[in-house]
């Protein structure tokens, strides 16, 4: 007994049209012009203009002799039978002579899949001009049967056949073999952001003139995100028109940053429709926990997450689920060359850090409170304050900049580190704190007018101690334990031993007893 065929909803087989506003992206359209290729892969995050690039370059091959056969994919393709059938539609309009999928009450197996496909590539081979099939939105494809349907394809098709794929997401297809032998072209976020001038250009085209510094600012802002850059352009442009209709001025509103904000709401709409809300709930967790973040790492976001981990970072929670984004595309951009850390994209970031504080407002201050310690345990001491800062936790921000001269090795990096640190108490209202900065600079400056110079009998002093080297060198000199200079020094015992283990270093002495003895000698401390 044979299964009756759905009805095809046949609009998702014609090209999508090209508005005229749509840049001509001729450098991308060449690299797709690789004649050698096998497969042709797009893939970016959502509104990275993949789609308006595909259907641009095929509609720019209309006039060649190159057949066009195209392919919008939805969820409900991931029943076999359904895809062969939408396959079968969108090849039949080359036209390409093919019987229609078949499938039995028992099922479509991969063997079925495969016999069918023959009969497709068999028809394909005996055609005499070139062939691009077009799959777009192949991210809404899970079906492991569909992918091996396509990976049959691909591993057979004929030289004048290529496959042309527009994902958010990688495919589950032989990317790394196509690469290694030259049968693959990619084009990837990077490539398809629209440069500087692409978005003066598309601003040029819906007529509206930027300044140089009004231009600066929307690429700032957007990043080159395509689908930035349109919501800001219509926000803007319907600004320009009100400002048309008082004084036929078609050039931007002056006040950009005004209209940066108004066009906001469009844009979280959109990253909410289109890219939030498709996620699974633990990778909206996930999202939403670690935006506090400037940039990402796994074990800092296992930290951030509250996640207890003895796993190498290789391994962590985190560091898989940062891979799962990066592999999906899913607004992360890599700021290392081994893929170990990672940024969001400052708007899908500002999307979700409004996103967390209107729904987990309670919970900020505690992660960036684990934010804190996790990077003071790295010696990471500038944005472990900052973190503190924003925790509204003064006692650990208070902790940290004492832990800062030590820290460095040289005056101008201790330096340079403490006016970073005044200056970010500034900015966030901490006055105790900033003045507790100002008398930790000026002890920076004492010390500085301390360095030893040679000694009467000329031969070399020791290395200069920091001032926090000579507080605890003054408290082992009275007796004090570790634990009493922790205490009356409001450090932890760990950083204790540390100044310990400086001191010993510097004045090449093996215990606490030889290096008060050797200070006193050399009038580091009075005899």
């Amino acid at each position: 007994m044979l299964v009756e065929h759905p009805p095809l909803l046949h609009t998702r087989l014609f090209t999508p049209p090209v508005r005229r506003a749509t840049l001509a992206r001729s450098a991308l359209i060449e690299r797709l012009s690789v004649p050698e290729a096998q497969l042709l892969l797009l893939s970016a995050p959502a509104g990275f203009g993949k789609t308006t690039l595909l259907a641009s370059w095929c509609h720019a091959l209309a006039a060649s002799d190159v057949a066009i056969s195209w392919l919008t994919l939805e969820s409900g393709d991931n029943e076999p039978l359904r895809f062969l059938s939408y396959l079968h539609a969108a090849l039949a309009r080359i036209p390409l002579p093919i019987p229609q999928p078949e499938a039995w009450a028992g099922g479509l197996h991969t063997h079925a899949i495969e016999h069918y496909l023959t009969h497709v590539l068999n028809a394909l081979i005996s055609l005499d001009r070139a062939v691009l099939l077009v799959l777009d939105d192949y991210h809404v494809i899970h079906a492991p049967e569909v992918h091996l349907a396509v990976a049959f394809l691909l591993d057979h098709l004929p030289p004048h056949i290529r496959l042309v794929i527009g994902s958010r997401a990688d495919p589950p297809l032989p990317l790394a073999r196509l690469r290694a032998h030259g049968g693959l072209v990619e084009l990837r976020a990077a490539d398809l952001r629209f440069s500087h001038q692409e978005i003066r250009h598309f601003f040029m085209r819906i007529g509206i003139e930027l300044s140089a510094e009004a231009l600066q600012h929307i690429d700032t802002y957007v990043e080159g995100w395509p689908a930035g850059v349109q919501l800001v352009a219509l926000t803007m442009q319907t600004a320009g028109d009100q400002c048309a209709g008082l004084n036929g001025n078609r050039e931007a509103p002056p006040d950009v940053d005004a209209q940066l904000s108004d066009s906001r709401p469009h844009l979280f709409a959109y990253l909410a429709e289109d890219v939030f809300a498709g996620q699974p709930a633990y990778r909206k967790a996930f999202l939403l926990q670690t935006a506090i973040l400037d940039q990402l790492c796994g074990p800092l976001c296992d930290a951030v997450l509250g996640i207890e981990s003895d796993q190498p970072s290789t391994d962590s929670y985190s560091r898989l689920i940062l891979e799962e984004l990066d592999h999906a595309n899913l607004f992360v951009i890599s700021v290392d060359g081994e893929r170990r850390w990672f940024r969001y994209h400052q708007l899908f970031r500002a999307f979700l850090r409004e996103r967390l504080e209107r729904e987990q407002s309670d919970t900020i201050a505690l992660l960036h409170r684990r934010a804190s310690h996790w990077y003071a345990r790295q010696e990471q001491l500038l944005p472990a304050f900052e973190h503190a800062l924003v925790a509204n936790d003064p006692a650990q921000a208070a902790e940290l900049i004492t832990r800062i001269r030590p820290a460095c090795s040289e005056h101008a990096a201790a330096e340079s580190a403490l006016i970073r640190a005044r200056s970010l108490a500034q900015e966030h209202g901490a006055a105790p704190l900033a003045q507790h900065i100002e008398r930790e600079l000026a002890r920076l400056t004492a010390q500085a007018r301390q360095l030893h110079q040679l000694d009467a009998s000329g031969t070399a002093t020791f290395d200069a101690l920091s001032e926090r080297e000579l507080e605890v060198l003054r408290l082992v000199a009275e007796g004090a334990s570790n634990q009493t200079i922790a205490a009356t020094l409001c450090i932890s015992i760990g950083t204790v031993k540390s100044h310990l283990n400086h001191i010993l270093s510097k004045l090449d002495a093996r215990s606490r007893t030889e290096a008060v003895a050797r200070a006193r000698t050399h009038k580091i401390l009075p005899a």
